[in-house]
């Protein structure tokens, strides 16, 4: 809920598909049940996309309203990652260094699986709170690029 009324916002969500999703969906995601595969890998997509747009992204209001840490759709092919704002489509480097960072977090989903629990709940937290300095931390950790 906002209190301001006149606050709008805008996502650009990202669309993956991967081979052989482990849980079907029927496209009904009001029945879904979020299964382990799709949750570790939206975890992922925070840390390699959502934790530098911390950094990056000059405005951080749209989080009290929407694009939390964690949000996607399931979808047939695989899922809608909902968490990132429209700003990044502000420039092409901006558009192709989401792209890279999208396969960087499949290439690490693929070799790592799902992140420590722990350091799954420090990622949302440093995402939904914007903590820049824990989010320089995990970058560093990471050896992540911003744009």
């Amino acid at each position: 809920f906002c209190e301001d009324l006149t606050l709008r916002s805008c996502g650009a969500h990202i669309h993956v598909g991967y081979d052989k999703p482990a849980v079907k969906f029927k496209n009904d995601i009001y029945n879904y049940e979020v299964d382990e595969q799709r949750a570790g890998i939206v975890q992922v997509l925070d840390l390699f996309i959502s934790v530098p747009f911390v950094l990056m992204e000059p405005d951080s209001e749209r989080k009290r309203l929407y694009g939390k840490a964690g949000a996607f759709r399931p979808k047939s092919y695989g899922l809608e990652y909902r968490t990132p704002s429209s700003w990044y489509l502000s420039n092409k480097e901006l558009i192709k260094w989401t792209f890279n960072s999208t396969k960087t977090a499949f290439d690490y989903f693929a070799k790592n699986g799902n992140l420590p629990a722990g350091l799954a709940q420090h990622v949302e937290k440093v995402i939904n709170s914007n903590n820049k300095s824990d989010a320089k931390d995990l970058m560093k950790d990471f050896k992540l690029q911003l744009a």
